[in-house]
């Protein structure tokens, strides 16, 4: 009478009466374990025997993702296996030897790709198999040998060329492994640290690389061989990049109330950030620090430039000065704007007013907004002037403390500086 088997869920169980069991890895192995039993069992009772698989001496196998291998009938004696494997995202994955007996941790495969070796021995003859296991879509070929393990010819120190400045490629040259057929796999390190993702023979030097010495090992595996790794020396610490700047453009009109606009070019590498500064006559405008500005009466007879700089991290900051602007003029009013002039210039006559307010007041009188400040932008006023003599008009008939009288012209819409010179003259004065 046959041990009877079932199969379930794509893994042969037992018959019989339980709690369900998650198939974990090492659940998978007792569970295959038990089948190959039953069906070696099967076989004896039926007259049959079981065919074991020869000896290994280069024997391949591959697979993708969780797998195993078939058997193979080991005798006593050491062997050595190497995997070759790759994934598109970082993997993690553990290569078992397992048998009746015992279950054992080979190998860990961990990165995108690469080659990893392990040797063990064998004390009994037995069949046994190997099991990766990892819930990655991981693609690996595996190379089964008998040792005695021989050792590579010739393993040479890798060099590295190239420029050691951010933003530049540098080269490994491994030099010439020997014998043939030795297959060599990099990792660039920094400060003798692993460089995430960085396998490949170049590898360009970013802005975290700045001060940081750089090294390459390189693995040469071939079947049959003992893995051998061999670092270089490593470089100088890594220079600052030099960006490539562009000097800045200004396009708009030259005109009070008109916007210009800077137009920083095209500077390398990609990613640069700019901030910018307007000029006028050469000196900072408080406050314009947009990639934008807006021409106010303050400009008028005076010629507008722009200073853009440019930062990257790992390289030095640049900066570029436009050139300047036409003499900066008065556009011409139209009937509408000539009229608010007008009515600006009589409110002027018997009191102060802020720049702000004074466009409010004329907005109260019908004027548009545009219209309202052009024809405010186009007068000469001086607006420190006008805080002073609306802070002694308050004076005139209220007391204040100083920073009681800042605060209120501030309120009335002068700037700060405006409002600190205006009150500090009146009420010194």
């Amino acid at each position: 009478m046959l041990l009877g088997c079932r199969h379930r869920g794509g893994v042969a169980a037992p018959q019989g009466r339980g709690k369900a069991v998650k198939a974990t890895t090492s659940v998978k192995s007792t569970l295959r374990r038990i089948v190959v039993a039953c069906l070696a069992l099967a076989l004896v009772l039926t007259g049959l025997t079981v065919q074991s698989a020869a000896a290994a001496t280069n024997e391949t196998f591959s697979g993708e993702g969780w797998g195993s291998s078939d058997e193979f009938t080991l005798t006593p004696g050491k062997y050595s296996i190497v995997f070759t494997y790759s994934s598109e995202e970082a993997t993690e994955a553990l290569v078992r030897l397992v048998s009746w007996e015992i279950d054992e941790d080979l190998l860990e495969l961990s990165g995108t790709k690469g080659t990893e070796r392990a040797t063990f021995t064998i004390d009994e003859e037995d069949d046994y198999w190997f099991e990766v296991d990892t819930e990655d879509e991981v693609t690996w070929k595996a190379t089964l040998a008998s040792d005695p393990v021989k050792k590579l010819s010739a393993t040479p120190k890798p060099k590295i060329t190239g420029t050691t400045t951010v933003g530049k490629k540098l080269t490994a040259k491994p030099g010439t492994w020997k014998p043939t057929g030795v297959n060599l796999t990099y990792q660039w390190l920094r400060n003798g640290s692993k460089i995430k993702g960085a396998t490949k023979s170049t590898y360009t030097l970013t802005g975290k690389d700045k001060g940081k010495k750089i090294g390459i090992t390189v693995t040469g595996a071939k079947p049959g061989y003992k893995s051998v790794s061999k670092t270089s020396a490593n470089t100088k610490a890594v220079k600052a990049g030099k960006l490539t700047a562009k000097t800045p453009k200004i396009t708009g009109s030259a005109k009070v109330g008109k916007k210009l606009t800077a137009k920083p070019g095209s500077w390398k590498p990609s990613g640069v950030k700019f901030t910018y500064q307007w000029l006028r006559n050469g000196s900072k405008i408080n406050g314009a620090t947009k990639s934008t500005y807006t021409l106010t009466s303050k400009d008028k007879g005076q010629r507008v430039s722009v200073r853009v700089k440019g930062s990257k991290s790992g390289y030095t900051t640049v900066s570029k000065t436009s050139s300047k602007t036409r003499l900066v003029t008065i556009p011409s009013l139209s009937r509408s704007q000539q009229r608010a002039v007008g009515t600006a210039k009589s409110y002027l006559e018997f009191m102060a007013f802020s720049r702000s307010g004074l466009i409010d007041q004329l907005e109260y009188e019908g004027y548009s907004t545009k219209d309202a400040t052009i024809a405010v932008d186009s007068l000469s006023i001086s607006w420190k002037k006008q805080a002073v003599k609306m802070a002694k008009s308050y004076l005139e008939f209220m007391d204040f403390s100083l920073s009681g009288l800042i605060d209120q012209l501030e309120f009335e819409g002068f700037t700060p500086s405006q409002a600190e010179y205006g009150a500090e003259k009146a009420y010194y004065a």
